[in-house]
């Protein structure tokens, strides 16, 4: 039986299915939906929902690190230490101050 979601965590499904990833960094940019569902995040039952739902509908579920979420579903699978490393290393990018600065100003240019 598939989970029912909250809002917060639609929009953490969506952001996995459609970019791979969910941050937890919380920016000037960031949405109040988004700020939302990243303190959603952060509660046990919205892990276990997220969980439950994508392991009930494509067969696995995110990898957390940090509270960071990543969805790579496929036929190849990385090891564990692989997608701890990968994880590190794009949090340690986002939370550049040049990364951020960059970020900043593209947002503005648009």
């Amino acid at each position: 039986m598939m989970s029912d979601l909250h809002g917060t965590e639609q929009l953490i499904v969506n952001e996995l299915f459609d970019h791979g990833i969910f941050t937890s960094t919380i920016t000037d940019h960031t949405t109040q939906a988004t700020a939302d569902a990243i303190n959603a995040l952060k509660r046990p039952a919205t892990q276990q929902r997220l969980n439950a739902f994508l392991s009930n509908l494509v067969g696995v579920g995110p990898s957390n690190f940090q509270e960071n979420l990543v969805f790579l579903p496929g036929e190849k699978w990385l090891a564990p230490d692989t997608v701890h490393v990968l994880l590190a290393t794009l949090k340690a990018i986002i939370n550049l101050a040049s990364f951020k600065i960059k970020l900043a100003t593209a947002f503005n240019t648009k």
